[in-house]
Parts: structure tokens; C-alpha cells; sequence
């Protein structure tokens, strides 16, 4: 009857419409609670005082102006109380102070006073609890259901066992959504762990603070837990590495909490959990990359993106694509890959409501034809050379098509560069370019005497860049694990002492385009990738997150290292040295010049003729005079890893 009336009085009175337009319930609720608090107080003094009721009763109607007007000045029929917070409480006491001291002034001025003081200040707190109550009524009634609700599944045994590590604002917002969500009820809480002394023993939520972080193993065995949820903001990588490692000494589940307080708030359902990643094992910190001065190069430009399908020209053609670039050509002879890709892109870009600059082109860039044509039909700006073969165990059983590939195809791609006008062309290399052991990696590193020595021969600005691993690349080793592991193995590594850079592939990619955005010509850069980290004890986390034991659950076998294989990757060369530049993730290489054009342009000739032929040995034999020739031996130095 209540919200019939209020709806039939909104929509046909104006005035009242818009006194009642977002904030009408609360005046209707907030009426009887005062008329009832003061006629509780009244009543209350008349069973020891003889009070002139009739004369008290006519008071209250200044006495429930006055609360409402109090109410709307200190803001609280504008709030939206069902998800407020401890100060709001505050707001609702600041109101019936300011009520309740304008009714003790105004009684001042009348005589005899119709209300006494006790009257009014009993009322004044009776008309506060009352609309505490009303307003906190979902968390009041919430929380008692709750803490029923979890005893009877700590006594049924139902709700999964679960331990929030992390005492703080993160913990305890999460705690709260727990106890409020209907998802919730999946789970039992059985407390928190946090480092902070003053908290352990406490009870937050209702819910017990167990011990410290570091303690983790032993409580979450001792109460059975299944699920952990570390629930800690802005964890340095270093301390969420080692709070992993404890946690996967028991049998439960690990997922992390999204690092963003926004999932928190507003929302009565369950915060998404995220699960443990590699890049979570790792403990690296990944850098903070500003951007903008790479996008500002390549707004309104046209742009090339070769290997577009791949791992690393996937995720350039993601990030250059917000940009704004006027047209973004992507490259690849993979039609499926590239079909993903750009129904991917377009799909958010419309989410995003991103002019569609996308241009994909199935084409190899081994096929000097199809690129001078690329090149005469759109004129791109910038061109990011990515497309390469990059598996060091194929490309030693195929060395003719790395040469064809990596070679012949920047090559080509370079010369139709500095035919139509690029203004800049950046080299995607590798790790392995530095005093390579592998075909591939000498491909790589002639790559980069290519770009180098190119660069001599007009005005287009020309770098490369050198790094390591990226996580999730296909065919690399952490997908590969990943493939292992959920067959129950057996777990593949080639070497017990074998350890490698990582990555993530969106930091790399930024440090790409930033290097781009550095250069001014004959530049060879490499990335900051962090300490290397072993293969070995990275395949074992990965066994352990997922509850297994390595060698006891999953069998773990050596293969050996393989031909052109190295033991440990290092980004710079022998007589190679760091150089400083403006971005603390990039580092500039110190390199021996650039060989002559002429040199370059013999070598170009030899290799083509060779692959033509089929001749691999002395195709294999002029790339590593080449490669080798270029190493000078350190004086001073030694091997910098």
C-alpha cells in the first residue's frame, strides 16, 4: 500500500514528485520512526512526571520537520545505503545532533515548554538508532544469516574449507562479499592470515585472524583447507613469489585476488578470482612502460606489421591498433592465425568504438613480388618485422628455410623499405643473435648486420631489438609444460642446469614500440629481461601449483641439450657492451660498424644463389664466416651475461 501511494503521488503531484524523486522511501520510513521515538520518550517520562501529552504530541510536528530537514542537509536521502560504509553512520548522527539541537533551542523561547529536555534528547537518540536500523537493515539481518549460515556448514561439513591471506582492505572487502553473495555460500570461511601483529587473535567479520602469512602451510593443514585466497594490494612480485611457494606446500587450491579495489566495491556479487600464472612464479616485476610517445609516433601513419599471427606480431598489431594509426597492415602466410587475429581486433575495437584501420594481407615476405606490390599499393610508414622461423631444434634440421626466411626475407623486406620511403624500420631479433651456437640464432644476428648496414645506405631510420623468452609464445617451453602437466606427464627437459630469460609478451612488445620511438638510425637494442631463471625449478612450480609432486606424481625426464643449444642465453655479444638510454627498460648495444653495403650485397647474392640450389653446406658455411667474422675478441672484458 506503501509504494502504491508513493508511485500514485509521484506521478500525478509535482511538487511531491520532486521532493520524492530518488530519495522518497527514506522520508516515508524516516515519519514513523521519529513520530514513534519522541512518543517512546513522551511516554516514557509521563510514567514517573505528569506531562501534558496533548501539547508534547502537537510538538512533534516541528520535532519531525526538523529531523527531515536535518536529514536533507547532511545528505542522507542522496545516499545509497545499501552499500555503506562505516562513516556514513556518521551522517545519520550528525543529523540528529543538528535536529535534536534546534528543537532545544526553539523550546528556549516557549514557555510552558511543551517538551522536557530528557524528552528531547531521549527522542533525539531514539529517532538515531531507529534510523541506523532501518538504513543498515540488509547488513544487520545479512550478517546474522551469515554467521548461521557458516556455523552450520563448519557442522555439515558442506562449503569448501577457505583461507583468506591478507587481513587488510583487500581481505577484509572480500570477506564482506563472501558473507553477502549468494556465491558466497559455496564457501566456508575459516579466517584470516596477516603479518600485522595487532591483528592476529583478533576476530574482523566475525571472522578469526589465524597467524601469519608465514604460517600458512601449517594452519591450512591442521583445518583442511582447500582453497586460499591471497588477498593482499600492490604485493611486490618478490613477496607474492615466496607467499606461492608456501602455499603450494599444501594440497590446496591458490587463486590471487585481481589487484584492483574498483572489483570490490559497488557490487554485491563475488569478486572474480583469478588463478596462480607462470608470470607469478617468476617474482619479476614487470615494468611500468609509458607509451605515449610511441603512439604519438604512429598516430595517423600507415603501418606494416610482418608475422602478424605470431606471438609478438599479435600483440603489436593489439597495441599499435591504439594508436590510432590512419591504416594497419598485417602480414602473415598463416591465413588461420591471421583470420583469429583481426576477428579478435575487430571485436574489441567495436567494443571500444575504434575506427577500423585493420588491412590483413596473406603473403609471405620471402616473395619479393607480393612486396613490392604491398609496398607500391599502400606506401606503409613504419614497418615492425616480426615474421621469422625462431625454433632452434627445427631450424638445424632446416637451414636452407631459416636462410630463405629470416635472411632473404628481411632482405627484401629492407630493400623495399628504403625503395618506397619507410621512415622507420624496427627488426624484431632474439636472445640467440648474441654469439649464436644455433642456425637460427646466426640468422638472427645477420639480420641485424643487415638492418645496421642498411641503414648507411639511405635516410630510413633502421634498429633492432634483442630479447629473450616471451611467456605463452606457441611452441615454447611454458605451454609446452602446460600441455605435460595436465597429461599427467611425463614433464620434458632437455637439461637440468638450463635456464632462460622471461617476459611477459605485453611488456615486451611496449619496450618494442618505445624503442622505436628511441632510435635515431643504426641502432641495436636489447630489452631488461631480468635475472634468468631455471627451467628446471620453473617446471616443478608449475607441478607443484597444480598439486602434484615432480617425480613422485609426474615423471620428469632429461632429454639433453640439443644441437646449436645453449646452456644459459646471454643478450650481448663478445666486444658487445651496454649503453645507456633514456628508458630504464631498454638498453642501447655497443657494436663493432656495420659491415659495407657492398660486403652485404655479395653475401645477399651468394645465399640466395645457394638456397636456389639447394646447396646447404656452402650456404651454412658463408653465413657462419659471416657471423663469426663480425666477433671481435674482448681485450679487457670478459663475456657479459
Amino acid at each position: 500500500m506503501r509504494f502504491y501511494l508513493t508511485g500514485y503521488l509521484t506521478r500525478h503531484v509535482p511538487l511531491i514528485s520532486r521532493l520524492f524523486h530518488g530519495y522518497g522511501t527514506w522520508v516515508l520510513f524516516d515519519i514513523p520512526i521519529v513520530l514513534a521515538a519522541f512518543v517512546l520518550a513522551l511516554l516514557g517520562r509521563a510514567v514517573t512526571t505528569e506531562l501534558d501529552l496533548s501539547a508534547g504530541l502537537l510538538f512533534t510536528v516541528f520535532v519531525l520537520a526538523a529531523f527531515l530537514f536535518a536529514n536533507y542537509v547532511m545528505g542522507n536521502y542522496r545516499r545509497y545505503w545499501s552499500y555503506a560504509a562505516a562513516h556514513d553512520v556518521m551522517a545519520i548522527f550528525s543529523a540528529a545532533i543538528l535536529a535534536t539541537a534546534a528543537i532545544l533551542v526553539v523550546e528556549i523561547f516557549i514557555t510552558p515548554r511543551p517538551l522536557p529536555y530528557s524528552v528531547v534528547v531521549a527522542g533525539g537518540f531514539f529517532a538515531f538508532a531507529g534510523m541506523t536500523a532501518i538504513r543498515y537493515r540488509r547488513r544487520l539481518f545479512s550478517g546474522t544469516r551469515w554467521a548461521v549460515r557458516n556455523s552450520l556448514l563448519r557442522l555439515l561439513a558442506d562449503g569448501k574449507p577457505t583461507l583468506i591471506l591478507g587481513a587488510g582492505e583487500s581481505g577484509q572487502a572480500l570477506a564482506f562479499h563472501i558473507q553477502m553473495s549468494a556465491a558466497g555460500r559455496a564457501y566456508y570461511l575459516a579466517g584470516f592470515l596477516d603479518d600485522n601483529p595487532e591483528k592476529i587473535g583478533k576476530l574482523i567479520h566475525g571472522l578469526p585472524v589465524l597467524g601469519a602469512c608465514d604460517q600458512v602451510a601449517e594452519i591450512a593443514r591442521s583445518r583442511a583447507i582447500e582453497l586460499i585466497i591471497i588477498a593482499i594490494h600492490n604485493i611486490p612480485p618478490a613477496r607474492l613469489h615466496r607467499m606461492i611457494d608456501r602455499c603450494m606446500q599444501t594440497s590446496a587450491q591458490i587463486r590471487l585476488l585481481p589487484d584492483q579495489l574498483s572489483t570490490l566495491e559497488g557490487s554485491p556479487a563475488l569478486p572474480a578470482l583469478r588463478e596462480v600464472t607462470v608470470g607469478d612464479l617468476l617474482g619479476r616485476q614487470p615494468l611500468a612502460v609509458d607509451v605515449a610517445p610511441a603512439w604519438a609516433l604512429l598516430r595517423g601513419r600507415r603501418v606494416l606489421v610482418t608475422g602478424a599471427a605470431g606471438s609478438i606480431g599479435r600483440e603489436l598489431a593489439r597495441q599499435i591498433a591504439r594508436a590510432q594509426p590512419a591504416q594497419l597492415i598485417l602480414l602473415d602466410n598463416n591465413e588461420t592465425g591471421l583470420h583469429e587475429v583481426v576477428l579478435e581486433m575487430r571485436h574489441a575495437l567495436a567494443a571500444h568504438n575504434q575506427r577500423d584501420p585493420l588491412l590483413p594481407i596473406v603473403g609471405d615476405v620471402t616473395q619479393a613480388a607480393d612486396i613490392e606490390h604491398l609496398f607500391h599499393q599502400h606506401r606503409p610508414q613504419h614497418v615492425f618485422h616480426a615474421a621469422a622461423y625462431k625454433h632452434v631444434y627445427w631450424m638445424e634440421r632446416f637451414p636452407l628455410q631459416a636462410i630463405r626466411t629470416n635472411v632473404l626475407g628481411t632482405h627484401t623486406l629492407l630493400q623495399a623499405s628504403l625503395r618506397f620511403g619507410v621512415e622507420r624500420f624496427l627488426l624484431v631479433s632474439s636472445d640467440k643473435a648474441a654469439d649464436p651456437s644455433s642456425v637460427m640464432g646466426a640468422t638472427k644476428r645477420l639480420c641485424e648486420m643487415l638492418v645496421l648496414s642498411a641503414e648507411a645506405k639511405g635516410e630510413m631510420l633502421c634498429a633492432a631489438v634483442r630479447f629473450g623468452n616471451v611467456l605463452g609464445s606457441r611452441g615454447s617451453v611454458v605451454p609446452t609444460f602446460e600441455r605435460q602437466i595436465a597429461a599427467v606427464g611425463p614433464v620434458t627437459i632437455t637439461d637440468p642446469r638450463m635456464r632462460r630469460f622471461f617476459m611477459s609478451t605485453s611488456e615486451a612488445v611496449s619496450l618494442l614500440l618505445l624503442a622505436n620511438s628511441l632510435t635515431s638510425g643504426r641502432d641495436l637494442f636489447m630489452l631488461d629481461m631480468g635475472e634468468e631463471v631455471s627451467i628446471l625449478e620453473l617446471a616443478n612450480r608449475m607441478m607443484r601449483l597444480r598439486g602434484l609432486r615432480p617425480e613422485t606424481d609426474i615423471p620428469v625426464t632429461f632429454t639433453g641439450i640439443g644441437q646449436g643449444e645453449k646452456l644459459s642465453e646471454q643478450l650481448l655479444g663478445l666486444g658487445e657492451k651496454r649503453e645507456p638510454t633514456s628508458e630504464p627498460g631498454i638498453v642501447r648495444v655497443g657494436v663493432n660498424p656495420a659491415p659495407p653495403a657492398e660486403e652485404m650485397a655479395r653475401v645477399i647474392g651468394c645465399l640466395h644463389g645457394y638456397a636456389q640450389t639447394g646447396n646447404e653446406e656452402a650456404a651454412l658455411a658463408l653465413l657462419w664466416s659471416l657471423v663469426e667474422s663480425r666477433a671481435c675478441q674482448p681485450s679487457n672484458e670478459e663475456r657479459v651475461n
